[in-house]
């Protein structure tokens, strides 16, 4: 079966689960993004919150399910955007409902905290030379453009189906060729500086089980974005390449790859929750450790905007990974950084 009609569906319903998800794998005294004592989640008003979450969650799954389902019969792809998006801005209009009716339960984080004084030694996965090779993958992408010019067909692809065929093609120009390669050397940029400010994070706990259970969590987001720029490099350089000079057509495989890598990350974060939290027993501990941010500098639960706080990354309170201090002056610089890459990828279509 045409991977364009099983996958859209697929994707729609795997991002159902993992909004189904998502609560339970943040830290036990965070709920919906607001600083809860670790038994709230087990009273009768945290499960009344859990259930209108996940009604919501499931209303919305079913309607984006339905948009793909139907662009599928109706053989066009033109409401996929739309499916997609849905599936992303209606959720996120449940879960700040949620925070909403969880905020009048907040408690008081405990005021002890453990501070690390000394240097953060801890390397990148394999060191710079592992995150610079992407680099030298596009430059060599770039080399055999170069040489074999003349072979290029005239309609360059630049964008390939769920099946991993090309469906997009731009004309064959140097601005074309090379700006799709430019583009994937920015993305692999972006993973190095969000990688380099993963590591500089700041540690919620430094020391004992928590503490080695949150390094495992960082390094696992690291190894993650490591892979995630290999994969980009050898799609922004090596694909187009194997489809247009050597008559190879390597998209399907590389759909599986994408997918296979997806999944197994997932698992691996859930696994692990956020911050490594699943990896401990609960703590019993009656007032919450929290993650050291103020409540009321969260934004509907997922953006955080603190100008007291010098931190660039912080751990999300609704999600797994880190995300930016909207708040420091720097996010006005790498925010929009990252934001010109797709909007670069649009320009050449």
């Amino acid at each position: 079966m045409n991977p364009n009609f099983w996958l859209p569906p697929l994707l729609i319903l795997l991002l159902g689960f993992l909004w189904f998800r998502m609560p339970h794998l943040t830290r036990p005294d965070i709920f919906f993004a607001i600083t809860v004592k670790p038994s709230f989640r087990k009273t009768p008003e945290a499960i009344d919150i859990l259930r209108k979450y996940n009604v919501q969650i499931f209303v919305h799954t079913a309607i984006a399910f339905a948009v793909v389902v139907a662009c599928n019969f109706l053989h066009t792809e033109k409401l996929y955007a739309l499916a997609f998006g849905w599936q992303v801005a209606g959720p996120m209009l449940a879960l700040k409902s949620a925070n909403g009716r969880t905020r009048p339960f907040a408690a008081e984080p405990s005021r002890e905290f453990e501070v690390d004084l000394s240097p953060n030694r801890e390397p990148l996965p394999g060191g710079m030379v592992a995150f610079a090779i992407p680099f030298a993958i596009l430059a060599a992408s770039a080399a055999i453009l170069y040489l074999n010019w003349e072979q290029i067909p005239q309609n360059y692809p630049i964008h390939w189906g769920f099946d991993g065929k090309p469906n997009r093609w731009v004309e064959r120009t140097p601005r074309n060729v090379y700006g799709f390669l430019v583009i994937g050397a920015l993305t692999c940029l972006s993973m190095v500086v969000m990688a380099s400010v993963t590591l500089r994070s700041r540690r919620i706990s430094v020391s004992g089980e928590q503490g080695h259970n949150e390094r495992q969590f960082r390094r696992l987001n690291l190894w993650t974005l490591l892979a995630a720029e290999y994969l980009v490099a050898f799609a922004s350089g090596g694909l187009p390449i194997l489809t247009t000079l050597g008559g190879s057509m390597a998209g399907p495989q590389f759909t599986v790859l994408t997918l296979g890598f997806a999944v197994v990350t997932v698992a691996l974060l859930i696994r692990q929750g956020q911050g490594g939290s699943r990896l401990s027993p609960v703590s019993s501990s009656p007032r919450p450790a929290g993650d050291r941010t103020p409540d009321g500098c969260w934004k509907w639960g997922l953006f955080y905007v603190n100008p007291d706080d010098p931190a660039l990354f912080v751990e999300k309170r609704f999600g797994l990974g880190y995300t930016v201090n909207l708040g420091n002056p720097w996010s006005w610089v790498l925010v929009p950084a990252i934001l010109a890459v797709p909007l670069g990828a649009i320009l050449l279509r």
